[in-house]
């Protein structure tokens, strides 16, 4: 890679004329992360398959040096065979007076200290656009710290797929493979593999909250779930759904504390138009992730017609961990479903006023009512005698 020479014409202060003039740009240093955008037109995805094709043809000409060899330039394989010509790891030599740079997948066969002043760079993150018939979108491939893995005592490539709210666990394979038609490549990142120290520091982050109030509208206070709240496995939250009638069709979902100071107080209120306008979307993704979210964590939701709700949202959730209190009041022999406005006078004798935020207390208070009432065997008294009016 050499310097960069380019040429124009600038202004002259006392002439008033135009002179030629010619530039030269010489690389100082080097970044510790280099970012390269790729997939800038429709024709890119025939280059990374061509390419893919290629190295497959010279992935089975073997090279006679083996590991050892130091040609830079050798595109024969070496013995360990690569997915993708993209490769995981390479090394630069730092510039030079002329700002030129050397590239070699291994070390530079220099007879003295081939080590000074190289430095290696390593694939850390993939965006690849996908553009499927059943989908399109952006999926991002990326190396997860390794000390992160040491200190949670994991045994893993350190790879991870991000797909939407989806995280799972995946291989440098998968990464860097481009074969496919509908799969092309956007941002591929490198980074140093020694970096400086200075470069991290234990500074106390800034605190801030898990849940902050998006579309908030007037209502009840919102209090947002704080990043430092101690959230343990199988605390209630309470979930209400409504949607606004016509033409505003408007979808409301709101997330209440079940337990602690404040009880029965919602810490997150979403809004989400039913329409398909992009708005929309991005609320809705958004509602997705609070939700898996709470479920990660081991947190029950408590909801009346609960199960309906999931369906309507188009989420799937573990059957341990939400409680439905319409099935908890479903009389028996009877596939009737009670309503809150039913059963909000009989059982807590309050008056029940629609809305998301009255259904998901109205639903957690239900729920308490029920263990209070199993635990003094009235339960099944007061079940039927409600429906018995």
């Amino acid at each position: 890679m050499q310097a960069e020479n380019s040429s124009r014409h600038i202004l002259c202060n006392r002439c008033g004329n135009y002179t030629p003039c010619q530039d030269k740009a010489i690389l100082e240093s080097l970044p510790y992360i280099l970012q390269l955008n790729c997939g800038m037109s429709l024709s890119d995805s025939e280059f990374w398959q061509n390419q893919v094709r290629i190295h497959k043809q010279e992935n089975h000409k073997s090279c006679p040096s083996g590991s050892n060899c130091s040609n830079s330039e050798c595109k024969l394989s070496h013995g360990v065979e690569q997915s993708s010509w993209l490769p995981l790891n390479f090394h630069i030599k730092a510039p030079n007076e002329q700002g030129s740079l050397q590239f070699a997948r291994g070390l530079f066969d220099d007879k003295e200290n081939s080590t000074v002043g190289v430095f290696e760079y390593e694939l850390c993150s993939v965006i690849a656009m996908i553009d499927a018939p059943s989908s399109q979108g952006l999926m991002l491939h990326s190396l997860v710290d390794r000390n992160y893995h040491q200190r949670q005592g994991i045994d893993d490539c350190g790879w991870y797929l991000f797909n939407g709210c989806s995280a799972i666990g995946t291989h440098n394979k998968e990464a860097t493979s481009f074969g496919q038609s509908w799969k092309t490549p956007c941002t591929i990142v490198y980074k140093q593999v020694k970096l400086p120290k200075e470069l991290f520091h234990n500074s106390t982050p800034n605190p801030h909250e898990l849940f902050t109030p998006f579309n908030l509208i007037p209502g009840p206070n919102l209090v947002p779930l704080s990043a430092n709240e101690n959230l343990t496995k199988g605390e209630l939250v309470g979930i209400g759904l409504s949607v606004d009638p016509a033409p505003s069709c408007i979808l409301r979902v709101v997330l209440v504390r079940g337990q602690g100071d404040h009880e029965g107080i919602p810490f997150s209120h979403d809004v989400c138009p039913t329409n398909y306008a992009p708005e929309g979307h991005q609320n809705v993704k958004l509602l997705y992730f609070k939700i898996k979210c709470l479920v990660d964590r081991g947190l029950i939701l408590v909801g009346h017609s609960i199960t309906k709700q999931l369906k309507y949202l188009n989420i799937h959730i573990p059957a341990q961990q939400y409680i439905d209190t319409a099935d908890l009041y479903r009389p028996q022999h009877s596939g009737a479903i009670p309503p809150l406005q039913f059963l909000c006078p009989r059982i807590l004798e309050v008056e029940n006023v629609p809305g998301a935020h009255n259904d998901a207390v109205f639903s957690l208070q239900l729920y308490e009512k029920f263990l209070e009432l199993k635990r003094a065997g009235q339960f099944e008294k007061t079940l039927k005698a409600i429906h018995s009016e």
